[in-house]
């Protein structure tokens, strides 16, 4: 599987919680989403004069990135808007220029352009667009970097050269407003989604998307751990989540807990579900759990997770529906549950 990371940031507030890096003061509110969503809970993140946040992840050689991008401004000087780095060395910037169009960067944009610019006049200030990238970093001339707007091909360019540092990789990638230009920021950001080119699925574009985010809404199969109020579901479903406020607690190896979530429609289906949970220990034994999704009985598992004494997030990507490996259609997502499993 490709996916490195995705985000719609629905569910919480704190940058920090999910991310790796900031710079300045990144804001996650309802005021920044990009669509509102009946029922749902819609965020998304506002990043101001030289804000950004950052994901790190294992080294490879090309990312894909699609996300939802709204400037206040069309820029009176070049200015980054995305950027793939190696160890907090930028190896390719895609920013905008005062003519409204896309260039990409070798490096930030203070270094050398790289393949043709886009179109003039693609900025339009306070305009939602849905951005999608495509980089390949070699220095051997064959390079890559393509951009899509909306689903249509912008910038196409190949045999470049994409390597600023001595290595041929990524492994960090900054998203919001690099150059501090004060007439573009806010950049607002949504719905974004970070991939490779390797496996089977989740290696290309998937055209224009949004994250739809569903939190607990009532007891699923299994309610086994320990609520420390109330119902185990109504000490899950904080938006943001309120740590020991309210909780769920086991020490019995082999229990689990499971939530129905919020309903929801679409229009075909979904590409892929990923679970967040939200976990601690609290004893200094070594703790073990697995989360957990089930649709119609059957269950698709996440790897080992250990759990230290912080709150830290975890996520599980399932790529096909756990009844049968199908597609996640409109019958499999309401009939999923979510939840987890103590392993030791």
């Amino acid at each position: 599987m490709a996916r490195i990371f995705s985000d719609g940031f629905d569910h919480y507030t704190s940058v920090l919680q999910k991310w790796d890096a900031q710079s300045g003061t990144p804001t996650i509110s309802t005021a920044s989403a990009r669509f509102t969503i009946s029922g749902l809970q819609c965020q998304g993140i506002s990043c101001a004069q030289n804000n950004w946040v950052q994901k790190n992840f294992a080294n490879v050689a090309v990312i894909i990135t699609g996300f939802a991008w709204r400037p206040n401004l069309v820029a009176t000087v070049n200015d980054g808007l995305f950027v793939c780095l190696d160890a907090g060395t930028a190896q390719v910037t895609l920013g905008t220029n005062s003519a409204g169009a896309f260039q990409f960067y070798r490096g930030t944009t203070a270094g050398t352009a790289i393949g043709s610019a886009s179109a003039a006049g693609l900025v339009t200030p306070l305009t939602w667009h849905y951005l999608e990238i495509k980089i390949t970093v070699s220095n051997t001339s064959t390079g890559t970097v393509e951009l899509r707007v909306d689903g249509n091909s912008v910038i196409t360019a190949t045999g470049l050269n994409t390597q600023a540092t001595a290595n041929t990789v990524v492994n960090q990638v900054r998203y919001g407003e690099m150059n501090n230009a004060a007439n573009l920021a806010p950049m607002l950001y949504d719905d974004l989604y970070l991939f490779d080119n390797s496996g089977g699925s989740l290696n290309t574009f998937l055209g224009p998307r949004t994250i739809r985010t569903l939190m607990p809404a009532g007891a699923g199969d299994l309610t086994q751990w320990t609520p420390s109020t109330g119902n185990n579901w109504q000490c899950v479903d904080e938006i943001p989540p309120n740590d020991d406020t309210d909780f769920v607690s086991t020490s019995t190896v082999n229990q689990r807990d499971l939530y129905t979530l919020q309903g929801l429609s679409i229009t075909g289906n979904a590409d892929f579900v990923t679970l967040w949970d939200r976990m601690r220990k609290d004893d200094v034994s070594a703790r073990v759990v697995q989360t957990n999704l089930r649709v119609s009985g059957n269950d698709a598992f996440s790897a080992n997770i250990a759990i230290n004494s912080n709150y830290t997030f975890s996520d599980f990507t399932q790529e096909t529906n756990p009844n049968g490996g199908g597609a996640w259609t409109q019958t499999a997502l309401n009939a999923l549950q979510a939840g987890h499993k103590l392993i030791a």
